[in-house]
């Protein structure tokens, strides 16, 4: 697909723009820990909060399958350029979906500046602040984390209120549910 213009268009209500990048770490031993994070950047709502030690194209597939039979499709998926989210799965997924990738311009983090900040404070809080004695422990931490960042924080975007407490204001996704899954491999 091709990408969006310069001009980025803002979210007016759930499910216009959903932003996805990923995160690195590691485990006590020095394994790999990556982070795929998902946001509705209207509602700030952390759709997905996905911990690894290898995530391919066809898992973000799967996860955006997932919370698009929850929340409904989003209009447009803000996406950073590396292989997992500018792979050709991810591409034929949004365009059977009716789905508008929009990638971000090389060193410039400014694009998606939702997910941006989203990745800043789950570094501090959660990833510095932690030591991971395995994959099962790094993703009970993500979760819990992820649970209180979503109940508890709020936003001056959203008139200080925390996501969940906007999102519940907000009703039901507005978009339909997707079509049948659709088998990639």
């Amino acid at each position: 697909m091709t990408p969006v213009s310069k001009h980025r268009p803002t979210a007016g209500t759930k499910n216009d723009n959903w932003s996805t990048d990923f995160v690195s770490d590691e485990l006590f031993d020095g394994q790999r820990l990556r982070v795929l994070a998902l946001v509705d950047d209207h509602s700030r709502q952390r759709l997905a909060l996905h911990g690894s030690q290898r995530i391919r194209e066809i898992n973000v597939v799967g996860m955006l399958e997932r919370i698009a039979g929850e929340h409904g499709l989003p209009k447009l998926l803000r996406v950073a350029n590396g292989p997992e989210l500018s792979s050709n799965d991810v591409d034929l997924w949004a365009y059977w979906n009716g789905v508008m990738l929009d990638f971000s311009r090389p060193g410039k983090p400014t694009d998606h500046a939702t997910i941006e900040s989203f990745n800043s404070s789950l570094r501090k809080e959660c990833l510095n602040a932690n030591w991971f004695l395995s994959l099962v422990d790094a993703r009970e931490k993500l979760s819990t984390w992820r649970a209180e960042y979503y109940e508890d924080r709020p936003y001056s975007s959203l008139g200080d209120r925390a996501a969940s407490v906007f999102a519940a204001r907000h009703g039901p996704p507005t978009s339909p549910p997707p079509p049948a899954r659709i088998d990639l491999r």
